[in-house]
């Protein structure tokens, strides 16, 4: 009985096995690192803009720069609503800010776009600030290698205070353009002419 009481206690005071990694924060985590090293300039990028008149009917014109101050230079007053930079790892393309905004500049709207090194989508962080109702939405999707949605969450602030609005409040949202891979992204042809996409 002593023996069978003492085998009780070993067990119940033994340690519970590790807990399964969770995707989500394992997604979280990582697009973190990268986020912190993009924002860093640790991490070598590429500039891109699209130089296509946000007036006129017209295909997107994509092109690559040196600096963000020759980029700005190309600005017309109508162009420049789609603007990327593309970050790299190990001369992989891991890490995607795109700010779109309309031609008169009363919405912008900021994408980030996280890929795990095997080219699949983690996550997409949006945040629209808009003159349209005077809000920023800011939303986030976690995505696993199959393309399901392990999370995502919403939140819409007012644009001055960052105080949560009240529902019902009227403004024009954006849609997130969501890009499954490096090879859909409409600037994805710049990538592989100098490689490493």
């Amino acid at each position: 009985m002593r023996a069978l009481l003492a085998l009780a206690f070993v067990i119940a005071s033994a340690p519970a096995s590790a807990a399964e990694p969770n995707p989500a924060d394992e997604a979280n985590a990582y697009c973190d690192a990268l986020k912190g090293l993009a924002t860093g300039e640790k991490m070598p990028f590429r500039i891109l803009a699209d130089v296509s008149s946000g007036r006129r009917e017209g295909p997107p014109d994509w092109r690559e720069f040196e600096t963000d101050d020759e980029r700005a230079r190309q600005d017309t007053g109508d162009n420049l609503n789609g603007n990327a930079n593309v970050y790299y790892k190990k001369e992989q393309a891991v890490y995607i800010h795109v700010l779109y905004q309309s031609p008169s500049r009363d919405w912008g709207h900021y994408v980030n776009y996280c890929f795990r090194p095997d080219g699949t989508l983690a996550r997409i962080s949006s945040e629209l600030r808009t003159l349209h109702g005077r809000v920023r939405v800011v939303r986030t999707f976690l995505y696993d290698t199959s393309r399901g949605v392990l999370s995502q969450s919403k939140r819409v602030l007012d644009l001055e205070s960052g105080e949560p609005v009240a529902k019902g409040r009227d403004f024009i949202d954006q849609e997130v353009p969501v890009f499954w891979a490096m090879s859909e992204f409409p600037f994805y042809k710049l990538l592989i002419s100098r490689g490493a996409a």
